[in-house]
């Protein structure tokens, strides 16, 4: 009797295989029902729309607590070199900061743009928000608000593009 007992509990026996397996996706269930019931979790909502909603919100400004900024120095020096390089011949340079979100990018510009010789070696500097989705008219405005603390009104692109 105690040796058909054990079999009937032992892991060959498919009928008790069966119920603990039923068991355990039973309780997998309801997690997974509670997950889905969970107001905060919104499972229908991919990342990509969720980034892009934020990047579309997300102004940035030029100020930036130096004083928590962590392991930037090399990249600004380096930076700060290339502006300030009498070598060059163009009258405008680009320099490019480029790579995947929170890497720093911005703080990298903040302190840049406050850059004590940034400061002294520029007539003039200008801090403009420049989203993945941009038009070239919105940004021209953006920079003759800037410039003149005025915003352009009714002038079309090419008039835009004068006045800058």
């Amino acid at each position: 009797m105690v040796k058909e007992v054990r079999i009937f509990f032992s892991k060959s026996n498919q009928i008790m295989y069966s119920f603990k397996i039923a068991h355990k996706i039973k309780t997998i269930r309801g997690k997974l029902e509670m997950i889905k019931t969970d107001k905060d979790f919104h499972h229908s909502e991919s990342l990509d729309e969720k980034r892009v909603m934020n990047i579309e919100k997300r102004e940035t400004h030029s100020f930036v607590h130096v004083e928590k900024v962590i392991g930037r120095d090399n990249d600004k020096n380096k930076v700060v070199e290339l502006l300030l390089d009498s070598n060059v011949d163009k009258n405008v340079s680009i320099i490019s900061i480029f790579g995947f979100g929170g890497l720093g990018k911005t703080t990298l510009a903040q302190l840049l743009y406050n850059d004590e010789n940034i400061i002294k070696h520029f007539q003039s500097k200008m801090w403009v928000c420049v989203s993945d989705n941009f038009k070239v008219k919105i940004i021209v405005e953006k920079i003759l608000k800037s410039t003149t603390s005025k915003k352009p009104e009714g002038l079309e692109l090419d008039q835009l593009q004068e006045s800058l």
